[in-house]
């Protein structure tokens, strides 16, 4: 997945939720080990919509986002919490919503 510019801010699975217009770029692939790993510049905050199908096997991910690990461990059961957002995608209960936040 690649997203080039800060203003079409969400493709796919992955958003940008702080970056600079015109500037800020992101790419991210899912590799066979479950690792998530993502490629970013000027762009300090993301929000990854994880669901199942996106890994290629059961079991943990992990998330890495410029060489730093962010995560490790399974996808939460979105259907088990009390709050949900609004509901934008018709299968958003199935998703795992991550923010991320580069220091």
């Amino acid at each position: 997945m690649r997203l080039s510019d800060a203003l079409a801010a969400r493709g796919y699975w992955i958003e940008i939720l702080d970056g600079r217009p015109g500037k800020s770029g992101v790419e991210a692939r899912v590799k066979a080990d479950n690792t998530i790993e993502i490629h970013s510049h000027d762009v300090k905050r993301i929000r990854l919509h994880l669901r199942p199908e996106l890994l290629p096997k059961p079991g943990d991910l992990r998330i890495v986002w410029n060489g730093k690990k962010m995560f490790d461990g399974p996808l939460r059961d979105r259907c088990s919490l009390a709050v949900m957002p609004p509901a934008e995608d018709p299968k958003l209960d199935l998703t795992d919503i991550r923010d991320l936040a580069l220091p």
